[in-house]
């Protein structure tokens, strides 16, 4: 009989809600390309690359796996596996864009289970409002709510403005606050 060695890795999963290449995904990406270390595994999810459909209110949680035929139930099952959920995203008009919304709205099934509880979160919002005007801060809130009611503890908060496309990869403050995240991270 062989023994499997048991591991210990952290598995962190980085979700991008925006439906370009953008300056989410680079924060998401700078990230994981600083997170360091042989105890942890990483892995990113991009959802403008998925067919996900929008949820169905009509058909229960219950049976609702499976039934839309498109690619939810991969990322359903990487959340689960996951120890820390690193969710990206931009604002649009105060909330995030519908990718990320139809992800959440998708999730339901994971309410009345508790199956995130105990899981923590990363939140990464950028917006082309400046910190602290609001937009962001009510995107974020959006994201913390759905974080909340799955009772997934949210262990850091990212937020910056980018107006231009690829204005994040120029923020030298974002980069040092996500390096410095990045250190924490790696095992």
């Amino acid at each position: 009989m062989v023994k499997l060695k048991k591991t210990n890795k952290t598995k962190i999963l980085g979700i991008c809600g925006s439906p370009r290449k953008g300056n989410s995904e680079f924060a998401l990406k700078f990230l994981f390309d600083n997170i360091k270390g042989k105890s942890t595994e990483k892995e990113l999810v991009l959802l403008r690359n998925l067919k996900i459909n929008y949820k169905d209110s009509l058909i229960s949680d219950k049976i609702q796996s499976g039934y839309m035929k498109d690619d939810i139930d991969k990322v359903l099952n990487k959340m689960k596996s996951a120890d820390i959920i690193i969710l990206a995203t931009p604002t649009y008009f105060d909330m995030p864009p519908s990718l990320m919304k139809i992800l959440i709205d998708r999730t339901s099934p994971f309410y009345s289970k508790k199956t995130l509880k105990g899981k923590k979160a990363i939140l990464i919002c950028c917006g082309e409002a400046k910190v602290g005007e609001g937009s962001i801060e009510r995107n974020i809130r959006n994201l913390e709510s759905a974080c909340r009611s799955y009772m997934v503890k949210i262990i850091a908060k990212v937020l910056f403005s980018a107006l231009l496309r690829n204005e994040a990869s120029k923020n030298l403050k974002l980069k040092a606050q996500l390096k410095n995240l990045a250190k924490k991270l790696s095992k």
